[in-house]
């Protein structure tokens, strides 16, 4: 029984240790706008080809993220938004109200279909920083 088990415990192992060749991969970095980093705000990692899973993660107020992602070319949706003013949820005199919320990044990081970022992810740790800007006639940095 004892040499049962101490092979299904080697088996185990073995099988444990092989699946560790490729790091699963993680993407994370900073994320400013105008020098500044982005104090609130959501990023979504899409692949290019169809060929991996959509992922994404809220944007810290120090302008950090991580998140895992799939290992291929990724289109890059920044959004980030302010509030502007607030409306009831309800036409009833004690309805709770809710914040009106506007879109701050130009749409060339905020629209899925007028992104310019791409980043390529490999297996392990990828640090893919953006540095945006709000002028309209100045092109994006990319990672």
């Amino acid at each position: 029984m004892r040499r049962w088990m101490a092979g299904l415990l080697a088996a185990a192992l073995l099988a444990t240790v092989g699946g560790c060749g490729q790091k699963k991969p993680v993407v994370f970095g900073l994320v400013t706008l105008d020098g500044q980093p982005l104090d609130n705000g959501n990023i979504t990692f899409s692949p290019v080809a169809g060929d991996g899973q959509t992922s994404g993660a809220l944007i810290g107020p120090d302008g950090r993220y991580r998140t895992d992602a799939s290992p291929t070319k990724l289109k890059v949706v920044i959004s980030a938004s302010k509030v502007i003013g607030k409306r009831k949820m309800y036409e009833t005199p004690d309805s709770p109200t809710v914040d009106i919320l506007q879109e701050i990044l130009p749409p060339r990081y905020s629209d899925m279909k007028k992104t310019e970022l791409t980043v390529t992810i490999v297996p392990g740790e990828n640090e893919k920083n953006f540095e945006l800007t709000s002028d309209k006639g100045q092109r994006p940095g990319r990672p």
